[in-house]
């Protein structure tokens, strides 16, 4: 038996910190995962997890269980940093117990395995995909690996359990795009989406591209070669919140006075799909490999991963569900079981990304009792009323079950609306303060996907886009981009069975099976975490009612 607590947010190893995460692994099988933001309510947390290993400790484990303490970041051969970050966790121990009243025993007792973070990434990606062999890739920002101080991507090969790293990259194409995301206006390793979205409105063949090509790094076989045209980039930590502060910005500001800030996005998404692409096809054609696994905060782009999705030689593809920095304590984690135990298992599919905390039907209607401005009323249908709520055009907050451990809500903790509706869309930019050119995603039962996806397949993180067909632009034009792709989730009964029933209900009421979702959460806020941080949305008159476990609440 091997349980191991993985953990991101240690500053002693890295100044660099963002996305502090917690999970606890019990014999290679995620038990539980969380991010620290989804407690603290600050974006993108930095810092040590506290509530998020009080969270983990809770679900039926003492620390005295844990084998060995996991991170994303190579320690064997700084002996003195290992040091730090003990004596860090045993000097902060006190604070645990006086915030949590919970025994806990010190940490030098344990083991402190440290992962490279690119490998973190890769196994995040390869050790719960199911595949017994594929390329592996990461692609971010950068990270420490075990010989390279900052490695900024990496390709790995999976086979039989074993992962081995071909190539590790010190330049790459996250920092690339972070730095466009920045000049345009938006936050670096936040808004890439926003940038991402925006470029569906440019035009990429205008001037911009031929500039912005020499900023990003050039592909030769499985090598990437150092862009022509430099940029500079550090790091401020304020308020527990990671920013990426460049200092050349004024030359994207330059390209966007010249063209347009959608001129600028489409030019850096077409350079990203374009270079990304070529990549991955050299090092497929170099392993022989044609299943693919993708971890990273770069493949959080939809766009392109519908591109890499395409490629004629990829027969399969998985991108872990929350790629980003987040995700690399559960790579580290499996990656450290792994280590200890020599065990060379052939990966298991983990569908299962409901991880988080869940609560009660008594721990929620305490909390609205305490709330004297709502109604509400005990259902035994939760699933039927909000299907029926929603085909009456009303805006709904869906909370129920364990929360998502995912960059992205997937009918946990959801914001559902009718798909049909157009004019919907900008209702909710409005009430979730988003850019009027934010797109929402459709949630589609599986077995009716071909009714809507060219060339469907299943997607159930809402990490791939897809082109739709005539049917999608009437029944669900309201998540249809500009592009006229979309990207869905697509629901079984099997990984959310309260879920799939309510959209099962409401394809029976209105023949569509398929609502509109986004995440329950404002405009550069974390996604909703408990019972009242839902009501706050009530109260912000975000949704017009509120679907908590088996009650249906609203205003007074």
């Amino acid at each position: 038996m091997t349980t191991v607590l993985g953990l991101t947010g240690l500053e002693p190893y890295s100044e660099n910190t963002h996305d502090s995460s917690a999970c606890i692994t019990d014999k290679a099988k995620i038990i539980g995962a969380v991010s620290e933001e989804r407690f603290t309510r600050n974006r993108h947390h930095a810092g040590f997890p506290w509530m998020s290993v009080n969270y983990l400790l809770k679900l039926g484990y003492l620390y005295s269980d844990v084998d060995a303490v996991a991170i994303p970041w190579p320690l064997e051969k700084n002996t003195s940093k290992k040091l730090k970050i003990v004596k860090q966790l045993y000097s902060a121990i006190p604070r645990f117990k006086a915030e949590f009243h919970r025994p806990i025993l010190p940490f030098e007792k344990k083991k402190i395995i440290g992962i490279g973070h690119q490998r973190a990434h890769a196994a995040s990606a390869y050790r719960t995909s199911g595949f017994k062999k594929a390329l592996v890739v990461s692609l971010d920002l950068g990270g420490s690996e075990e010989d390279v101080v900052n490695a900024e991507g990496g390709i790995f090969v999976g086979e039989n359990g074993n992962l081995k790293r071909i190539k590790a990259f010190t330049s790459g194409f996250g920092m690339f795009y972070a730095f466009v995301t920045e000049g345009l206006g938006f936050r670096a390793v936040d808004g890439e989406g926003k940038t991402m979205g925006l470029a569906a409105y440019g035009d990429p063949h205008t001037g911009a591209y031929k500039s912005l090509k020499n900023y990003a790094s050039t592909v030769r076989g499985i090598d990437l070669i150092k862009q022509k045209r430099n940029f500079k980039a550090s790091f401020a930590v304020v308020n527990n919140y990671q920013r990426f502060v460049f200092n050349d910005l004024n030359r994207i500001r330059s390209l966007v006075k010249r063209f347009s800030d959608k001129d600028v996005a489409a030019a850096a998404q077409k350079i990203l799909e374009e270079r990304v692409t070529e990549l991955i096809e050299n090092a497929l054609k170099e392993t022989g490999m044609n299943k693919l696994c993708l971890a990273g905060r770069v493949f959080l782009n939809v766009k392109l991963n519908k591109k890499l999705r395409e490629l004629k030689k990829v027969k399969d593809i998985y991108i872990y569900p929350n790629p980003g920095d987040a995700g690399t304590v559960v790579g580290a984690a499996l990656e450290a079981h792994h280590n200890l135990t020599g065990e060379k298992t052939i990966p298991q599919v983990e569908n299962n990304v409901y991880l988080g905390p869940e609560y009660s039907d008594s721990e929620i209607e305490a909390v609205l009792k305490k709330n004297r401005g709502l109604s509400y009323r005990k259902t035994s249908d939760p699933s039927g009323d909000a299907a029926e709520l929603i085909s009456r055009g009303r805006i709904i907050g869906w909370f129920q079950g364990r929360m998502e451990w995912s960059s992205r809500a997937l009918g946990a903790r959801s914001i559902l609306a009718a798909p049909h509706d157009v004019k919907i869309k900008e209702k909710l930019n409005s009430r979730l303060k988003q850019q009027d050119f934010s797109a929402f995603a459709p949630s589609i039962l599986l077995r009716d996907a071909h009714e809507y996806l060219k060339n469907p397949s299943e997607s159930p993180f809402m990490l791939m886009a897809y082109d739709v067909l005539l049917k999608a632009r009437d029944d669900i034009a309201a998540t249809v981009h500009t592009d006229n792709t979309v990207v869905p989730q697509t629901v079984t009964k099997e990984q959310n069975p309260l879920y799939y029933d309510l959209i099962r209900e409401y394809d029976k009421m209105t023949g569509v099976p398929a609502v509109l979702h986004t995440s329950l959460r404002r405009h550069n806020w974390p996604i909703v975490c408990t019972p009242e941080d839902a009501l706050d949305y009530l109260f912000m008159k975000c949704v017009d009612y509120l679907v908590i476990g088996n009650f249906i609440v609203k205003l007074k």
